[in-house]
């Protein structure tokens, strides 16, 4: 994967002859390695969409008038290096610019395989997975809350290792993150060594 990411949108309506007008809408996904080829490929995109017609838009933006051939068009460019994310032309069909950040982080930087094709989410499930894969992962089954660094660093510091078994003993700490702890305690006291050289 490259480090940016451009979505386009474009859609509106299209002529046809037996049914008349019709719904249009193409996205297309590219990636790019540097940010000059990213900025290229949006001037490029944006010459061919300023030759389109757009739509009657109210002023309140509510109602919109569509005529054959009309289009509406928009861009997002994502940065995995950061995930920050861009907006520019008039809107993006599939994703709005006020949608929550986790959304906005899943519609452009979710991989290919990470959830199945036509998948159908069950009621809550979608926000459950914006939460695990793009926020801070507290509702994965498996997660275990982190140990604060500096807590740690205080506790390596006031309990050699022959007198942190006896501190640690008076600690109520859930079975399962007592193994975890015990070895963040060793990886500070291994620290605390390499800083006395």
């Amino acid at each position: 994967m490259k480090r940016f990411i451009v979505i386009t949108n474009i859609w509106g309506k299209k002529p046809n002859v037996t049914y008349g007008p019709m719904d249009y809408f193409k996205e297309e996904r590219e990636e790019f390695d540097t940010i000059e080829e990213t900025k290229d490929y949006i001037a490029l995109f944006e010459g061919v969409c300023s030759t389109y017609t757009k739509p009657e838009i109210n002023i309140k933006g509510k109602h919109i008038t569509w005529k054959e051939g009309d289009r509406m068009w928009g861009y997002v460019v994502g940065d995995r290096n950061n995930y920050k994310i861009k907006f520019g032309g008039d809107a993006l069909f599939n994703l709005k610019r006020n949608a929550s950040t986790l959304r906005q982080r899943d519609y452009v930087f979710r991989g290919p395989d990470e959830v199945p094709k036509d998948y159908v989410w069950d009621d809550g499930e979608y926000e459950g997975w914006l939460q695990y894969r793009w926020g801070d992962g507290k509702n994965a089954i498996d997660y275990v809350e982190k140990q604060h660094k500096d807590y740690l660093k205080k506790i390596a510091k006031e309990f050699p290792p022959a007198q942190f078994e006896q501190e640690y003993m008076c600690c109520d700490f859930p079975e399962d993150m007592e193994d975890k702890f015990a070895k963040d305690y060793e990886r500070e006291q291994i620290k605390l060594k390499e800083n006395r050289w």
